[in-house]
Order: C-alpha cells, then structure tokens, then sequence
C-alpha cells in the first residue's frame, strides 16, 4: 500500500477566505447563518428563511478579474481554493504537471449558470441559450478549470454523490494515487446555494426552516432530538494529496496521513432520501475496521440534522463494534450542509485544530449518541470520517494525525 498524505488545504466558504479563518470559528463555535435573499421573490412564505452564503466576490485575492470573467461562480471558488491548497503545502505543479490530478464532487453543480440558461431558454426560447454559459453549467466545469488554471495534465473526473460528495473525491484521489494514476490529487468540493436551490429544497421540506409555519424552530442540531432538517451552505474546499514518495522527494510535510478509504451503497434508498439498511452498511464499515492496523480513536460525522439520515448514520455507528462508543463530533453543526465546509472542518479536527459548539443539545433516546460539543489537541491514533447520503452513497475515510 501507498501512503498518501494530505499537504494542503484550500478553504473559501460563509466563515472566511482559507482555512485559519474557518479554525477561528470553529475555535469559538461561530455559525455562518444569515437570511437569504428574497430580492426575487424565490422564498415562499412560512419558509425557510437561513443559509451559510459565500461571499460572491471572495475569489478576488486569487483570480484576477479577466481570468474570472470567462468562469461561473463555482469554477472561481473552486480554482481560487486550489490555489490556496498548493501554496498551503509550498508546492507549484510547474514541477511536475503530467503527475497531478484533479478529482472533483459536488451535489448540484454550477447552479448560478444553469438557472441563468433556463432563465433564457423560458424567456426567450433556446435559440437565446449562450453556448458558452452551457459549457460551465456541467458539473465538471469546475474541475476542468482548476487544471487549466494550475497545469495539471493528469486524470480529471467529477462526481455527483449528494452529501457524501466531498468524501467521493477524496476516496477517488486515494485510488488514482494507490492504483500509480497519479503521484498528486487536488480532491475538491464545491457547491453553490442558489436562492433558486434554496426554494426548492424548502418546497420538498427538506430544510429545518421548512415547518416554521408550524412553530418548529429553524436551526442546525445534528443528532439532536430536536432536528428537523438541515441548513445548507455553499462555497469550496480543495486537499492537495500526495503519495509519501512524491512528498519526501520533494522536502514537504505532512498535514495528515490517509490511511484508506471506502466506499458503499444503501439499495433500501430511494432516489429522494436516505434508506435504512443500517445492517448491510454497519457490515461493509467492520470488516473494512477489522483489517485496519489501528482501530480509529474517534468519529467525525456528517450529521446534519435530518431526520432519517442522522438516524441512519447513528444506527451504522451503534452497530459497527469498532467504533461503538467512540467520541463523535457533528461539524456540520458550525458549517451546515454541502458547500464543502463538513471536508475542511474534519482535516482540521483530525489534525487537533480547537472546536466548540455553542448550542445547546438534548440527546435523542432512539439514537443514544451524543457528539462532543467541545475538543481540542492531538488525538492519540487514527480518526474516522463518515458520510451517508441520500439515495444511498456511503464513504468513509480512515485519517491520522502525523
């Protein structure tokens, strides 16, 4: 087996521009939430009425403004937050352009773009469809522009794995490195949270302010009793993973070291939520533990407070000996779903990085497990990041501090 190591972390989202900026909110428990916008009129009354939203123009320290002219919103934060992981891990890919890769997940896409074009085409038919503006609506526009803007002349993919698509990437990354594909991945995440997006998923009820017509509070508690669906967020995270022998050739260091990773699927899932197979998937995670050298000391969750996918994730975790009973921290918690905040937050928990979660909580006796709200300094061995998803994507991944 290849070790492979994480050397780099680019972080653009609703906390901040880079990773130190989200490790001080984390640090103090800061959430992002702010109204969204209803200049057109999107939102539906009653509805909900929060995200965590990323500053539009915060790409401008990376891009210059004629090279973000030609890129839809999620290509210019997903190449500035590149940038911001090879100069993390004081790399340039000028030195050796056919090994690196990118490997990119994200949930919905270039959403600004793409409801720019059904703007158009229900407006003025699709003769007035700009085949420019359709070229960056597809999920691998952004993956493809981070290649062309750093150099990277190895492999390229983007997949769509809803809430576990950040991990997707990352466990894709592990393959190509292990399997000699490429010595260097740029894994990335990004998603835009459109107001459009944002009606919608208040309009199938998925959001936690989607019953605040009923009195129910909107708020982001994963695992909590009291949850009642998520709060959403956009921006981007990029990793730079390297294979041990092309760091050490190299002179870099380490941040993490990626032990493995795994893939799964839940076919009791619909295509619309969570499934149920907690047994299959508990399995799948055991006998993938059992081989590991270490047992993980800890597990960094994405919960994010819906009803059936944090019971899903919390029945997986009772019923998977080697974890049952460990710490499980919930970061979404801080910085909401999709967006790519949850792949930065769990690098900088596993490395030690300070978190608090100011909320209050109450433990749900069906799941019986209750997160840290609290933590800080080195763990003492590896660490395990989950991430289940509707219509039944499971990955894990096995990290540990270096």
């Amino acid at each position: 087996m290849t070790a492979v190591a994480i050397s780099g972390i680019g972080y653009l989202g609703p906390h901040g521009s880079g990773h130190a900026d989200l490790a001080e909110a984390m640090a103090k428990g800061q959430q992002a939430f702010r109204p969204v916008d209803n200049s057109a009129g999107f939102p539906r009354l009653g509805g909900a009425r929060m995200l965590a939203k990323t500053e539009a123009a915060a790409w401008r320290p990376w891009l210059s403004p004629v090279a973000a002219r030609r890129l839809c919103q999620a290509s210019r934060w997903t190449v500035a937050a590149a940038k911001m992981a090879l100069q993390d891990a004081q790399w340039q890919p000028d030195d050796d352009p056919e090994n690196l890769a990118v490997c990119l997940g994200s949930a919905f896409g270039p959403l600004d773009v793409t409801q720019r074009l059904l703007r158009e085409i229900h407006g003025a038919g699709p003769e007035s469809m700009a085949p420019f503006d359709f070229m960056e609506s597809v999920v691998n526009a952004p993956a493809a522009q981070v290649a062309m803007a750093v150099g990277a002349k190895g492999p390229n993919s983007a997949l769509c794995q809803r809430e576990a698509s950040g991990l997707a990437a990352v466990a894709a990354g592990y393959r190509w490195i292990q399997s000699g594909r490429a010595q260097r991945v740029l894994v990335a995440t990004v998603d835009e949270m459109h107001p459009v997006l944002h009606s919608v998923l208040d309009r199938l009820g998925v959001l936690s302010g989607s019953r605040r017509g009923l009195g129910m509070e909107e708020a982001c508690r994963p695992l909590d009793r009291r949850r009642n669906g998520l709060m959403v967020a956009d921006g981007a995270s990029v990793l730079l993973l390297e294979s041990e022998s092309a760091l050490v050739a190299r002179g870099g260091e380490a941040r993490l070291w990626l032990r493995g990773a795994l893939r799964a699927h839940d076919p009791s899932a619909s295509t619309l939520n969570w499934g149920h197979d907690h047994r299959e998937l508990a399995a799948r995670l055991q006998a993938w533990l059992h081989k590991q050298p270490k047992p993980p000391q800890a597990v960094i969750s994405g919960a994010n407070g819906s009803r059936t996918g944090d019971a899903l994730e919390a029945l997986v975790l009772q019923a998977t000996p080697a974890v049952r009973g460990r710490p499980v921290l919930a970061p979404k918690v801080l910085t909401g779903e999709y967006g790519g905040g949850f792949l930065t937050a769990a690098t900088l928990i596993a490395q030690g990085q300070a978190y608090c979660v100011t909320n209050d909580f109450e433990l749900d006796p069906a799941l019986q497990i209750e997160p840290l709200l609290e933590r800080s300094g080195p763990w003492p061995g590896p660490i395990l990041i989950s991430s289940l998803a509707s219509a039944g994507s499971a990955i894990w991944l096995m990290v540990e501090p270096v």
